[in-house]
């Protein structure tokens, strides 16, 4: 717990430690479902701080593992959203579309707007990198009225990202109609926003086919 504190007011340093700390106690204690968050949150972690001495991307890919074990959707969903970011920072588009579209099909089963709203996020970037621009607003428009209904955070560097995505939609798109996309997204309920996610990545999968 003291590690994810860490992390949400940025003190990249302490989270780190807290979470080896606690990695070296549960890889004696063989319990899949506290392994799998932990090895989840040290790789993201290590993702966000740019920290080539972790491998990142491995360490998620090993939480994902745990948590398809322990069968628990709600954790899959967590671990396989963590592995989607880490591979589209790394422009492998094709492994976060399915990692995401996966995580999506979870959230919508489990009801969870929280979820949802990184999610819808994730989507966003993805479509705006695959130059669907006006979806992405929309998505980020929808995930920003999540947020408020949840209460869910953003970590510091992610704020950074998404304002970032916004500002190179306007470019594309004007201030006008860039805001009238956030609005039609921001009135949509969870459920829409998924179907929408859902629909562009499945867009996305015949373009390349």
């Amino acid at each position: 717990m003291l590690g994810v504190q860490a992390s949400f007011i940025g003190d990249a340093a302490a989270s780190s430690g807290y979470f080896e700390e606690s990695l070296k106690l549960l890889r004696k204690g063989a319990d899949p479902w506290r392994l799998a968050s932990l090895l989840n949150n040290l790789g993201y972690l290590a993702h966000q701080r740019a920290d080539a001495s972790v491998p990142a991307r491995e360490l998620v890919g090993e939480a994902v593992g745990l948590a398809r074990e322990t069968g628990d959707p709600w954790m899959i969903c967590i671990v396989l959203e963590s592995l989607a970011t880490i591979e589209f920072d790394a422009n492998d588009h094709r492994q976060a579309r399915e990692h995401w579209t996966e995580c999506l099909t979870i959230a919508r089963e489990l009801g969870d707007m929280w979820q949802t709203s990184y999610l819808v996020e994730g989507m966003a970037r993805l479509l705006i990198a695959e130059h669907d621009v006006e979806t992405a607003v929309e998505l980020l428009g929808a995930a920003g009225s999540m947020r408020e209904a949840t209460g869910a955070r953003r970590e510091p560097p992610v704020d950074t990202v998404v304002a970032k995505s916004l500002a190179d939609t306007r470019q594309v798109l004007g201030d006008d109609k860039a805001e009238q996309a956030m609005r039609r997204g921001s009135q949509m309920s969870a459920d829409d926003a998924i179907a929408r996610a859902l629909e562009a990545s499945a867009a996305l999968t015949l373009s390349v086919r």
